[in-house]
């Protein structure tokens, strides 16, 4: 499907679509049942780093959300197949994009050192919060009340939604952060490295639970199955790789892509995804 490689792969809430979006500058959306390709989008003027769906309960929504090189982000309705909207305002390229978990919130990660709380509705900047690097990846806790940050200084951060504010600064890295993720309970925080490196940290205490050399390349992505049970590892080194997160065993090594993996994302019925810099998009049917 894509021209170039695959930066990004997107479940719909209710499992049925997927979206992909990469260096050809396009979004496709899937349908997952027939492996059709339903849609298209010549989304922006550069490569597509990001995509997130809106969270939506009722299944009736199918709002996402990409963000790009050159420096926008945009909200695209699948349903009636138009942008709704384009927030400008980075100075630099969009490395991820990420929903609140109730849907009202939508934030931006950017190479200009900043993280952006968006208003959907107004389409303005609620908040700019300045971090002292380019930032890498973002992650909202599931219960929406704080941001994780992780940047190409090595750190990650831990932020207030609500006031913008600090709440605690991740360190152990010694390499700059490349991916992050929250377990679905919002006590584990899994982190990922260009040495590839994996840390679990205790959300709560800021402490280091387990660190893990998961890589022999850049961990690019990482994804929590729906139960908790499983963690997903992306590499450049062009594997995936299946956690156990509670004591970091290693559960599966997947190396079925010919080039590096750039992501990989869980569904919520259990099956995921990963998108890779070969150009295609792969969907595992099961943890197991």
């Amino acid at each position: 499907g894509h021209r170039r490689a695959v930066y990004s792969v997107a479940f719909s809430p209710n499992s049925q679509m997927i979206a992909s979006s990469g260096g050809d500058r396009t979004i496709k959306v899937w349908y997952l049942a027939g492996k059709r390709l339903l849609q298209t989008y010549i989304a922006h003027r550069d490569w597509v780093s990001s995509l997130a769906f809106m969270p939506d309960k009722t299944g009736q929504k199918t709002i996402l959300a990409s963000g790009s090189g050159d420096r926008t982000v945009k909200v695209w309705n699948l349903r009636h197949r138009r942008l709704i909207r384009t927030f400008v305002g980075h100075k630099d390229w969009v490395s991820s994009v990420a929903f609140s978990p109730n849907g009202k919130l939508l934030a931006s990660g950017s190479g200009d050192n900043t993280v952006r709380l968006w208003n959907l509705r107004t389409g303005k900047a609620l908040r700019v919060i300045s971090e002292g690097s380019g930032v890498t990846a973002i992650a909202f806790s599931p219960d929406g009340k704080t941001l994780a940050s992780s940047t190409f200084f090595n750190s990650v951060q831990l932020w207030d939604v609500e006031s913008g504010e600090l709440i605690r600064t991740f360190t152990g890295h010694k390499r700059p952060v490349y991916a992050i993720a929250f377990s679905p309970d919002g006590e584990t925080l899994a982190s990922g490295s260009n040495n590839g490196q994996m840390i679990l940290w205790r959300v709560e205490s800021g402490k280091l639970q387990e660190t893990i050399k998961a890589h022999k390349k850049e961990v690019t992505s990482l994804s929590f199955s729906a139960d908790g049970d499983t963690l997903a590892s992306a590499s450049g080194d062009k594997t995936i790789k299946l956690w156990n997160p509670a004591n970091g065993e290693l559960l599966r090594s997947l190396s079925d892509h010919s080039a590096g993996v750039t992501c990989v994302t869980f569904s919520p019925r259990g099956h995921f995804a990963s998108g890779s810099k070969d150009r295609t998009i792969k969907i595992w049917r099961e943890k197991s």
